[in-house]
């Protein structure tokens, strides 16, 4: 599955002419105990493949998605990152909960 996930993303990032390094792919449990491949694009354009409020980034991700399924012929949970985006946004948003809490508290 690793490498038909891998061979979509290149064909996409190739086909909008995106300038991308190394893509890790990760297989992890989600809460639900299914399986969730975490994918991870090191580029100089993550801006521009992010997208503002991450639409660019989650439409990419939609695409790899369907085409994962024309190819599998069944739905894959996949989440798509560039340069680490998504955990950095979550990390802010932990650290924005504890600094509200600990002035609730």
């Amino acid at each position: 599955m690793e490498e038909y996930i891998q061979d979509i993303i290149k064909n996409i990032l190739t086909a909008l002419d995106a300038n991308f390094g190394h893509i890790q792919i990760d297989l992890d449990q989600n809460m639900d105990n299914e399986e969730e491949y975490y994918c991870n694009i090191e580029t100089k354009e993550a801006s521009i493949l992010i997208g503002k409020n991450g639409q660019n980034m989650i439409a990419i991700q939609h695409l790899v998605k369907l085409f994962l399924l024309k190819r599998t012929g069944k739905s894959v949970n996949l989440t798509l990152d560039f340069d680490g985006y998504r955990i950095k946004q979550k990390e802010s948003v932990i650290g924005m909960t504890d600094r509200h809490a600990s002035k609730v508290l």
